[in-house]
């Protein structure tokens, strides 16, 4: 066995055949795993594309690629993690968690906060991810009468610095560079299975308000999935009515976090939703420096003077909130989680013997957060 180590720019060829193998070609499909993630999987990451051979061969890898995030403005560092593949004929032999805690390690020197992966397995589950996060996910309907007003706009390359602009304008989000705004959008709309893609601007009083990145499912009954919606969730909204209507689809399932303000459209609406996490799991790399982090989110939603006083600490996995005389302990990294970012069945309760701290937790938790199913999913 050699490595974990990076790939090798003479051996990603291989890399790419292997994920294309397991999850491709595997399964009926054309291997399209390159073009549809082109910056996980990508020469320019090769240290990030980590790998273990046998007899010269790849026969495992694990894939992150580094991002930021900002959180009302703050900016946080996440890896998101994708194609964790063993061939077959080699599997049982512990090779993913190896290559886990090898990336893992990487992301810790590289003052990663958090982890993302695409999946959900024991694989993950095991080494402290959780599934987390508090979201919805709703059906919109075509609907007969249609808002003559919004008017949609089928994407055009001459287009893409409205929607960057679109996307600018929210608070939480990624930061996307130009030339990753780019190529997340081709590769996150590349045609795979039985999945085509539409995107549309929604133009009203000659203005682009929005957009809209559409998966229709080609099935007995066709149906859409939102993989990404920007701006005006009004007219968003509207849009969608009117492309279901447009494609004939019989709805478009729409996802999004808590702190969007298209859930509170939904609930509006009364329309019937299910609580869902975020998509695939999630893991916090360094409690006390992440909490360090996220202070200046913290001035915004709490009093100065308790936001510099709190102290945050990780005691062997037992996570500690102190003020002064108060304290609380979160046992376990999946509690953890589900404090900080929600879950879809955790409840927070209330802290009567520790007052600051309570009001403080209620305060800036759940984090306002991205839907990780967006175009940066890897």
């Amino acid at each position: 066995m050699e490595g974990p180590r990076a790939c090798k720019k003479e051996e990603f060829k291989d890399v790419i055949n292997l994920i294309n193998n397991i999850f491709r070609i595997s399964m009926g499909y054309k291997p399209t795993m390159k073009e549809e993630f082109p910056l996980l999987l990508n020469e320019e990451n090769l240290k990030n594309i980590r790998v273990i051979l046998e007899d010269g061969k790849v026969v495992a890898n694990v894939n992150f690629y580094k991002s930021i995030i900002l959180i009302e403005g703050t900016p946080i560092k996440v890896a998101s993690v994708g194609a964790v593949c063993t061939d077959e004929k080699y599997r049982g032999k512990g090779y993913s968690s190896m290559l886990l805690d090898d990336a893992e390690r990487i992301m810790r020197e590289e003052m990663v906060d958090i982890m993302l992966v695409s999946g959900e397995r024991n694989l993950y589950l095991r080494r402290g991810c959780s599934k987390a996060g508090c979201c919805i996910k709703f059906d919109i309907r075509p609907k007969e009468k249609i808002n003559d007003t919004i008017e949609l706009v089928e994407y055009r390359d001459e287009y893409l610095n409205e929607m960057i602009r679109i996307y600018g304008r929210e608070s939480t989000r990624y930061y996307r560079s130009f030339y990753e705004f780019k190529n997340l959008l081709k590769g996150a709309t590349t045609q795979w299975g039985n999945f085509t893609y539409k995107i549309y601007l929604m133009r009203k009083n000659g203005v682009f308000e929005g957009y809209v990145i559409l998966r229709i499912i080609h099935e007995d009954v066709e149906r859409g999935y939102v993989v990404e919606f920007c701006g005006d969730r009004r007219i968003i909204y509207e849009g969608l009515e009117k492309m279901a209507a447009l494609l004939s689809l019989e709805h478009i399932r729409v996802p999004c976090t808590f702190n969007d303000w298209m859930a509170d459209i939904a609930r509006e609406k009364r329309l019937k939703y299910e609580e869902t996490n975020l998509l695939g799991t999630v893991k916090i790399l360094n409690f006390e420096r992440f909490m360090e982090k996220l202070k200046p989110y913290f001035m915004q939603h709490v009093d100065r003077d308790i936001v510099e006083s709190i102290k945050f600490k990780d005691d062997g996995g037992t996570y500690i909130f102190g003020v002064g005389d108060e304290m609380i302990k979160i046992d376990g990294s999946d509690e953890l989680h589900k404090l900080v970012f929600g879950d879809k069945s955790f409840k927070i309760h209330r802290l009567n013997e520790n007052p600051i701290i309570d009001n403080f937790i209620h305060a800036v938790f759940p984090l306002p957060f991205v839907w990780t199913g967006n175009i940066n999913f890897q």
